[in-house]
């Protein structure tokens, strides 16, 4: 895949060059796709070097480069979602909220007394490390080419808020079925849409 900047979106624009507004983009966007060919049919799909299919009108591309890095496209509703995640779990965090329980699960869930002791001692270290991944997430927000540490840190916040908000709102497998008027709704909006983003970034990532 080729790295000539003209390829790769600018700023406001998606990866055919078109005001993220105006998503999905055409059809056929010429020199549209982060590989430099023309974009694909209405029904076609984009399919990476590694056989990764990516539909090309989804809100969100996330495609491996031939250096390592990642050629990452979102819409302006996801980029906005991924802020507020980086906020929200930075205020549960450091307000010491129940829901981050499950980021930092019991090391002897069988002995509590040596589990009391090992939190006492590592707590301070992992929360400075979910911490550092915030930090590193918020500071690569806005680029178009991300390196894998820098998405892996974009898939753990993700999953982080998901964990929060999924705690706090006992969501099951089957997921929850609200009503517009439900308290609730706007909470598990955001579940769902960092569920989506998740699933671009999970599909790339080296296993």
């Amino acid at each position: 895949m080729p790295d000539d900047p003209e390829h790769l979106p600018t700023e406001g624009t998606d990866a055919g060059g078109h005001p993220v507004d105006d998503w999905p983009p055409p059809a056929h966007p010429r020199a549209g796709r982060p590989d430099g060919g023309d974009g694909p049919d209405d029904d076609e799909d984009l399919e990476d070097d590694r056989g990764v299919v990516v539909a090309w009108r989804s809100p969100m591309t996330v495609l491996p480069r031939s250096d390592g890095t990642f050629f990452v496209a979102m819409s302006e509703p996801l980029r906005i979602t991924l802020r507020l995640a980086v906020e929200e779990l930075r205020r549960r965090l450091l307000g010491g909220n129940e829901s981050t329980s499950r980021l930092f699960p019991p090391a002897y869930p069988d002995h509590p007394d040596l589990d009391a002791e090992y939190r006492e001692l590592m707590f301070g270290e992992l929360l400075e490390s979910r911490l550092a991944a915030l930090d590193l997430v918020e500071s690569t927000i806005d680029e178009e080419v991300v390196t894998e540490e820098q998405l892996v840190a974009w898939a753990q916040v993700i999953n982080g808020v998901r964990l929060c908000i999924g705690t706090e709102l006992e969501v099951e497998e089957t997921g929850l079925d609200l009503a517009e008027d439900d308290p609730r709704l706007p909470a598990y909006v955001l579940y769902e849409r960092l569920g989506l983003m998740l699933s671009y970034i999970v599909d790339v990532l080296p296993v």
